[in-house]
């Protein structure tokens, strides 16, 4: 599936940056490869828990869910903010691992079923473990302890 167009809005990245030292939009040549990244890691991490066609369908960000657009954000903040600001900033060098870190584990949670996208209706594939859904909705016995062979 070619990305061609970004998952995430500008406002999804900035919220996880201080305005009054990075302004995305400054950076218009890193924010297109960042956007680009972004979907990448996304889509890479998630290509074994959905399917496809579910994949497919966050086309852009009006058709991708609202936390994966978060992850996002967090994600193209720490790119951006290593890139360009852990040098001159070196005090502050430990943020952009917190926003990965932060984007990591969302996107672990989502993996194992713990986060739930509620814009997805199909069943998370959470690798062959066990969840809620095995156990609610399961069809009459076939045999019970009192039946005679």
């Amino acid at each position: 599936m070619p990305l061609t167009q970004p998952i995430v809005t500008d406002a999804d990245i900035q919220v996880h940056l201080p305005i009054d030292k990075f302004l995305i939009t400054d950076y218009p040549n890193d924010l297109v490869t960042t956007k680009l990244d972004i979907s990448r890691v996304i889509f890479g991490r998630l290509s074994g828990t959905f399917s496809p066609l579910t994949l497919a369908s966050w086309a852009d960000p009006t058709t991708t869910p609202e936390t994966i657009r978060a992850i996002g954000g967090r994600l193209g903040a720490a790119l951006m903010y290593r890139n360009r600001l852990a040098e001159d900033y070196p005090e502050d060098a430990d943020y952009a691992q917190l926003k990965y870190r932060e984007a990591m584990m969302m996107l672990e949670m989502i993996v194992s079923g713990e986060m739930v996208l509620p814009e997805v209706t199909e069943e998370v594939n959470t690798g062959q473990r066990l969840s809620e859904n095995h156990f609610t909705a399961l069809p009459d016995p076939k045999f019970t302890m009192d039946m005679e062979f």
